[in-house]
């Protein structure tokens, strides 16, 4: 076998081995109806980033990372104010609805 016959055979058995390894990632929506005063949304296993809003209705895409459904969001309403933690199932993309109440003094 001549170097570049042997290259592209260990090539072609390497691929399959690197991908194998890697954890698959998936996009899903998740629109939040009374999301508009949500500053940004942090989660260990993925990422969040807004992509459009109707109405009250804010839509993000959720990039996970791996194939679990279940994130621990943080909605991070302020800069100087604690995140809401929420568990969600990103797969499902149903959304989920906030109120705000707010106590004035």
């Amino acid at each position: 076998m001549s170097t570049i016959t042997k290259f592209v055979a260990a090539l072609a058995l390497a691929v399959p081995l690197l991908c194998a390894g890697q954890a698959s990632a998936a996009t899903y929506q998740l629109p939040i109806e009374g999301g508009t005063a949500i500053l940004k949304i942090y989660l260990d296993n993925g990422a969040a980033h807004r992509v459009g809003q109707n109405r009250d209705t804010v839509v993000y895409e959720m990039e996970m990372n791996g194939s679990e459904c279940i994130a621990d969001l943080r909605l991070q309403f302020s800069d100087n104010a604690s995140p809401l933690r929420v568990q969600y199932d990103v797969c499902s993309e149903k959304g989920f609805g906030l109120t705000m109440t707010t106590i004035r003094f």
